[in-house]
């Protein structure tokens, strides 16, 4: 009897540990399910997202598409026409930007510490922003036209300073 009184102790006690340890089960599956469904709504959060990103590209991408078909025609009646295309200040810098920054790079070790260009432009009207017609080999622009356009920059190739002298050379 005494070995019996032991063992209903023995069963008891791992009937007690079995207990607590189903119950710690049952939280850390409570706090599993809780985190399964923040994760839950935070994919088809992201997946709205991704959603929209998507739709944001293709549109972008069709918007790039007729930009650069309307280019290509644009391009294609300039050819054959005496006009020259009128570059919008921005796009003149950037240009400039690139020279300056394929100089520097071509140095091989050298920086661009400061420099002055000289360009001979003409000058027109975009609507109602001023922008400059570069000159080509194929269709040089009247020297009645011309202006210099001087720009001086220091390092990095970012342009300081634009100064607009007429000339007519």
């Amino acid at each position: 009897m005494g070995r019996l009184l032991a063992e209903n102790a023995k069963l008891g006690k791992e009937l007690e540990a079995a207990r607590g340890d189903a119950e710690r089960a049952e939280r850390a599956l409570g706090d599993a399910r809780k985190e399964l469904s923040g994760a839950q709504k935070e994919l088809r959060r992201e997946s709205r997202l991704r959603t929209k990103a998507e739709d944001a590209r293709r549109s972008l991408q069709e918007e790039r598409d007729t930009l650069t078909e309307t280019l290509q025609l644009a391009n294609k009646q300039l050819a054959g026409e005496s006009m020259h295309p009128v570059l919008p200040p921005k796009a003149v810098a950037g240009l400039l930007g690139n020279l300056v920054a394929e100089l520097d790079s071509q140095l091989g070790g050298m920086t661009v510490a400061a420099g002055e260009v000289q360009l001979k432009v003409g000058v027109q009207q975009i609507g109602e922003e001023p922008g400059f017609v570069l000159p080509s080999v194929e269709r040089p622009l009247d020297p009645e036209s011309v202006q210099a356009v001087s720009v001086r920059f220091q390092g990095g190739g970012d342009p300081s300073t634009e100064e607009a002298s007429e000339s007519s050379e």
